[in-house]
C-alpha cells in the first residue's frame, strides 16, 4: 500500500511540476534543479522506514498488532522497524537490507511457525525476558547483533557477530558457520540436541556451557574457546579438523573441560586439537592441566548379587527374590537406584532370570549382574488314590489344588 502512495504522489507530481513549465516558461536548467530538489525531497519523506510496536498480543499480519496502519514490512526497501513487546505469532518472515531491525523486549515473544530467515544484514535483537522461537532460524548480520532471553528452533544457523547472554534450545541441528565473525557471549547456556558444526567462525563465551546432544565438529577456519570453568559436553563423537584446536581463552593453561560419549577424538591431520595438548586424550579433558579432569567421576557402580545365583524354586511356590547391593566409588551406597527386571513365573516350570542394573550420578552404567530361578516340580506330594487300581497315584499340585493320576510304571 505503502509502494502504491509513493508511486501515485510521484507520478502526479510529474504531471503538475510539466503544466507548470508550459504555462511559466521557466529557464529549463533551472527547472531541472528545482525538480531534482523537490523530486529527492519528495522520495526522502515518502519513502522512511516505519516504525512498528506492538500493542497487544496477535498476529504478525494482522494490524490490530500494531500501533499503526498496515503492517510490518522488513524485506523490501525501505525496511521496516518492529518492536515487540507482546506475543506476536507468525509462519514465514523474510529480512533483506540494513534498514531492517526486530526488537523482542522482556515480556515480548515472536513465535513463528515456518522460518525466520535474516538475508543479508538485517538485525534481530533479542533483550532479556524476550523469546525468538521459529522452526528454522537463520540469523546473519553484518554488525554486532545482541542475543539474551531464550532462542528456539528446530534448525538454526548462527551467521553473524553476537554477543549477550542468551539461553539457545536447539531441536535439531546447529551450524555456527560466518567468515570471519565472532560469537562473543557472556553468559552461554546453548543446548543441542542434535549435532553442532562450527565452520569459519569463532565462538566464545565467558561461563556457561554447550552441550550437544549428537556429534561436534570443527573445521575450516572455525575456532572455539572454553572458558575457566565452563564447559563443552558432546554426547556423541568429537571432530577437530586439521591445524584447529579447542582452546582455553587465554591459551595453554587455562580453560574449561571437553567431554565426549563416542571413542577418541577425531583429528584430520597432525594435529594437537584440544589446546595444543599431547596426545592422547581421555574424557572428561581438562583444557588447562592438558589431562583427564581432576575429581570427574569416570567409575561405574559395582553391583553385589545377595544370596544364591542360581536358585530353584518348587512349582506353584512364592518366589522372593533376596535382591542385591550397589555401590560407587563417588555416589556411595546405590542399592536404591538399582533397576530389577523378574521374568519368574512359578507356575509354569522353567529356567529363569532376575537382572540387576545400575548408574551413578554421572551416568556411569554398572556392569548388570542375572541371578538364574528353575522352577520345577520337585518337593510335590505323591500320595495313592484309594478309588483308583493299584498301579495308580495321585499328584496334587499346591497352588491349584488340582489333582493328576500319574501311572505307575
Amino acid at each position: 500500500m505503502r509502494n502504491f502512495i509513493i508511486k501515485n504522489s510521484i507520478s502526479k507530481f510529474i504531471f503538475r511540476f510539466n503544466e507548470h513549465l508550459s504555462l511559466n516558461r521557466l529557464n529549463p536548467s533551472f527547472s531541472k534543479v528545482i525538480f531534482s530538489f523537490v523530486f529527492l525531497t519528495i522520495i526522502s519523506m515518502a519513502t522512511q522506514a516505519a516504525t512498528f510496536t506492538s500493542t497487544a498480543n496477535g498476529s504478525w499480519g494482522s494490524a490490530s498488532t500494531w500501533d499503526r496502519s498496515g503492517t510490518p514490512d522488513v524485506n523490501n526497501w525501505p525496511n521496516d522497524k518492529v518492536i515487540i513487546n507482546h506475543a506476536v505469532t507468525g509462519g514465514n518472515i523474510t529480512m533483506n537490507g540494513t534498514a531492517s531491525r526486530i526488537t523482542i523486549n522482556s515480556g515480548g515473544s515472536l513465535t513463528l511457525s515456518g522460518t525466520l530467515d535474516v538475508v543479508s544484514s538485517g538485525q534481530v535483537q533479542v533483550n532479556s525476558g524476550g523469546s525468538l522461537t521459529a522452526n528454522n532460524l537463520y540469523l546473519n548480520t553484518s554488525g554486532t547483533g545482541t542475543l539474551n532471553g531464550t532462542i528456539i528452533a528446530n534448525s538454526m544457523h548462527l551467521d553473524g557477530a553476537f554477543i549477550g547472554s542468551p539461553t539457545i534450545i536447539v531441536t535439531g541441528n546447529l551450524l555456527v558457520g560466518a567468515v570471519g565473525k565472532t560469537d562473543q557471549f557472556t553468559n552461554l547456556n546453548l543446548q543441542v540436541s542434535g549435532n553442532m558444526t562450527v565452520q569459519n567462525a569463532k565462538l566464545r563465551w565467558t561461563t556457561g556451557s554447550v552441550t550437544v546432544g549428537g556429534n561436534f565438529v570443527l573445521m575450516g577456519t572455525g575456532d572455539v574457546d572454553v572458558p575457566d570453568g565452563g564447559s563443552l559436553d558432546v554426547l556423541g563423537t568429537l571432530s577437530v579438523s586439521s591445524s584447529l584446536s579447542i582452546d582455553g581463552p587465554n591459551g595453554p593453561g587455562s580453560g574449561g573441560v571437553v567431554s565426549w560419549g563416542s571413542g577418541n577424538v577425531i583429528l584430520s591431520g597432525n594435529n594437537e586439537g584440544l589446546n595444543n595438548c599431547p596426545l592422547t586424550y581421555s574424557s572428561p579433558f581438562d583444557l588447562s592441566t592438558c589431562s583427564q579432569a581432576l575429581g570427574s567421576d569416570v567409575t561405574a557402580p559395582v553391583i553385589t548379587i545377595t544370596g544364591n545365583v542360581n536358585e530353584t524354586v518348587t512349582l506353584g511356590d512364592l518366589y522372593t527374590d533376596a535382591g542385591a547391593i550397589a555401590t560407587d566409588d563417588t555416589d556411595g551406597d546405590v542399592t536404591n537406584n538399582i533397576a530389577i527386571t523378574n521374568t519368574v513365573n512359578t507356575n509354569v516350570v522353567g529356567s529363569y532370570t532376575v537382572t540387576y542394573n545400575v548408574s551413578d550420578a554421572a551416568g556411569n552404567v554398572a556392569t548388570s549382574l542375572v541371578r538364574t530361578v528353575s522352577v520345577d516340580t520337585t518337593g510335590l506330594n505323591a500320595q495313592s488314590f484309594t478309588d483308583c487300581p493299584a498301579e495308580a497315584f495321585l499328584i496334587q499340585d499346591k497352588l491349584a489344588n488340582l489333582y493328576y493320576v500319574q501311572l505307575a510304571t
